[in-house]
């Protein structure tokens, strides 16, 4: 419930995978956080965009655009 919460509050988060045995354990958390009320749009951005921004290389990488690094 807590990525709902910082969601509806506005403060910036991320998704991290550290510590994690697979893949699927980071979507099944991902697919949990939705469960308990955070947007699909908010959990996918936290998976990609907003770290990016939290590290100051949004410019670079976080979103498919032209000129961002596709890795």
């Amino acid at each position: 419930k807590t990525a709902g919460k910082l969601a509806q509050a506005g403060v910036p988060f991320a998704f991290q995978s550290g510590g994690l045995a697979s893949l699927n354990e980071f979507t099944a958390n991902a697919a949990r956080a939705v469960e308990n009320g955070l947007s699909r749009d908010a959990a996918v951005r936290a998976m990609t965009l907003s770290p990016a921004e939290i590290f100051g290389i949004a410019d670079r990488t976080g979103s498919v655009e032209a000129g961002k690094i596709a890795n």
